[in-house]
């Protein structure tokens, strides 16, 4: 995981707390993003973000599915284009560019 990856708002693992963490301090991530690891993204995930699911795809105002349990998002009826989303700060970030709204946690 890079620093250069994550925006105020991304979820991390924090091995040492042995907890997700939500970043507020970019700076301070920075100067230990060696202790943090990147959260691979599942359905759980999407759940808690509020995605709905629907077959194999999730939605909530976009679409994103699945393959053998790896997420992507397809712009499919624009071509082949597929996006591999790997990690937690991977779907936020993306999210975001294209909502302009962040994704949290529905409780």
């Amino acid at each position: 995981m890079k620093a250069t990856e994550l925006r105020i708002g991304n979820y991390y693992y924090h091995p040492i707390a042995l907890s997700f963490e939500r970043m507020d301090d970019i700076d301070f991530i920075s100067s230990f993003i060696e202790k943090f690891e990147p959260i691979p993204l599942t359905e759980e995930w999407l759940l808690k973000f509020g995605f709905e699911k629907v077959g194999e795809s999730f939605f909530k105002g976009l679409e994103v599915f699945t393959d053998s349990g790896n997420f992507f998002y397809g712009l499919r009826d624009e071509g082949q284009m597929d996006l591999h989303l790997e990690y937690v700060h991977q779907f936020q970030n993306w999210y975001h560019a294209l909502k302009q709204t962040e994704l949290t946690i529905s409780k």
